[in-house]
């Protein structure tokens, strides 16, 4: 064999040396396949990641208006986050709870696109 051949054999075969982390890129339709999964579950955590404090943030809301707002209902447990509430953020703990609900919608609501 010529030199030549040997030198592009070479550079076309991949050497994994023992303990190395060498990555190749992909180039032509399978790579592109594969970044576009990547995206998909990428956009698909993004978006259950949202899911996911919207709904803490609408359990939150309830049960901060409950506390503030129907303290027969809550008993002890109603009493003790008023208190830290109201002792946190004074007034703006009785805005709290429409606050969280609002909050928890935009960002429910919200798309890829928009923020």
């Amino acid at each position: 064999m010529s030199k030549v051949v040997q030198k592009k054999k070479k550079a076309n075969s991949v050497h994994k040396k023992a303990g190395s982390r060498r990555t190749v890129q992909v180039s032509g339709s399978n790579g592109n396949k594969k970044a576009a999964a990547g995206s998909k579950s990428s956009s698909r955590n993004i978006r259950q990641r949202r899911e996911f404090t919207g709904v803490i943030l609408i359990a939150l809301s309830i049960l901060f208006g409950l506390s503030i707002y129907m303290r027969d209902i809550t008993g002890i447990v109603g009493e003790i986050i008023l208190h830290v509430l109201t002792g946190l953020f004074g007034f703006v703990a009785y805005i709290m709870p429409r606050l969280f609900l609002h909050t928890a919608f935009y960002i429910y609501s919200t798309r890829k696109g928009r923020g």
